[in-house]
């Protein structure tokens, strides 16, 4: 049987083995830093093995991307700055995290503050906001793939200042917000979505 500490001890190693990877060289704020370290990103993968997107490989869009299957699900393969499926036939992602801790930064959610996010996938990014606006803040994510929107409402109960709704973040009014994170396919949100933002910076 699994020593349980020795497992958290050993998942505790590689998420700050993570931080200083995706993190740390790229966030100027330490709270960023802590959210990674302190977010698993095992329940919102799912079961191992995962397929993780090949990097460097360029292929015609008729071919699709390229993805490879670990060997198995030691969790140490998540914790690298890679790209893992969500569904490969249709090349839905958790995004790279050194990308996501370089908008996060940007960003910048305060503690407190009510954080919009289109597109939540699974809700792994959707945990980082939440960590980064804590219990008094309130993250309200969209995600328009219904069964993502359930995985990611599964996911985010240790996080209840956390929602998700299965529907498109362009149809329907969204909440007034301090901030907008968007992770869907669409160059910016229409011009009408914009309004209820109280932060510009």
């Amino acid at each position: 049987m699994a020593d349980p500490d020795r497992s958290a001890a050993h998942r505790a190693k590689l998420r700050g083995f993570y931080t200083s990877l995706v993190a740390n060289p790229n966030a100027a704020d330490p709270r960023v830093a802590a959210a990674f370290a302190a977010v698993p990103r095992e329940p919102f993968a799912g079961p191992g093995p995962w397929s993780i997107l090949a990097a460097h490989v360029w292929r015609s869009q008729d071919r699709g991307p390229l993805y490879v299957t670990t060997p198995d699900d030691d969790p140490a393969f998540l914790y690298q700055d890679v790209l893992v499926a969500l569904d490969a036939a249709s090349g839905i992602n958790i995004g790279q995290p050194s990308l996501h801790a370089l908008c996060l930064d940007a960003l910048a959610p305060r503690p407190g503050e009510t954080v919009v996010q289109v597109g939540t996938g699974s809700g792994y990014y959707t945990a980082l906001l939440a960590h980064l606006v804590g219990p008094d803040g309130h993250v309200c994510g969209f995600e328009i793939d219904s069964g993502l929107a359930e995985r990611a409402a599964r996911n985010l109960i240790p996080w209840p200042w956390a929602r998700v709704d299965a529907r498109s973040g362009v149809d329907g009014s969204l909440p007034e917000a301090d901030a907008i994170y968007v992770n869907a396919g669409a160059p910016r949100p229409q011009d009408d979505r914009l309004k209820g933002i109280r932060r510009s910076e």
